[in-house]
């Protein structure tokens, strides 16, 4: 896993590809606080259909410490 601390912050970014999705955790003072896959991000994906994907790229803001909005987000994700 690859590890990078955000200096001047107690956050730190790990990252590990795992079966070709990609693995991203963000830590506060070493408690993670986000997980996110990107499945078959690793994949060989043709150039046009790669520009066709880019402006639907999702965006996703969470509020650290904001139970009740990870939560109705999280069930976005997981179709719920």
């Amino acid at each position: 896993m690859n590890a990078t601390a955000i200096s001047g912050t107690d956050l730190d970014v790990n990252f590990n590809l795992s079966g070709g999705n990609l693995v991203l955790r963000i830590n506060k003072g070493g408690i993670q606080i986000f997980r996110a896959v990107l499945r078959k991000a690793a994949a060989p994906m043709p150039g046009g259909e790669l520009a066709a994907f880019s402006p639907f790229s999702p965006d996703l803001a969470l509020t650290v410490g904001d139970i009740e909005a990870s939560l109705a987000v999280s069930g976005l994700c997981l179709e719920l």
